[in-house]
């Protein structure tokens, strides 16, 4: 579990937690989507820092929306922090990534085109 992440630091996790659901319940699936239902879902692509504080979330997620009959690509970043791609113009890194998205939202959805 990532402790080297800068922008989502594992030791203020619990603190990033209740600003995030600001008092929402946390088994409620729009706040965890971890414990939602997926009909039907989409093909999918997952980025990740692969020592982030989110890497085991995003795998359980992966093979949570497998299970419901989606296509999933879980992409593993060595040496990438949480939402990288932000940083696009900074980190070398987040150009590629999204590039990655690009790519996967022209090949996924191809035959959405009219």
């Amino acid at each position: 579990l990532g402790p080297r992440d800068p922008i989502l630091p594992v030791g203020r996790m619990e603190e990033l937690v209740s600003m995030y659901l600001a008092g929402a319940d946390p088994r409620d699936p729009r706040a965890s989507p971890l414990l939602a239902d997926f009909a039907d879902p989409p093909p999918v692509l997952i980025q990740v820092g692969a020592e982030e504080a989110l890497l085991d979330d995003s795998r359980r997620m992966a093979a949570r929306l497998r299970a419901a009959g989606a296509t999933v690509t879980l992409e593993e970043w060595p040496g990438a922090p949480h939402v990288w791609q932000m940083l696009d113009g900074w980190l070398p890194e987040a150009r590629a990534a999204l590039r990655r998205v690009a790519g996967f939202v022209q090949t996924s959805f191809a035959s959405a085109r009219r």
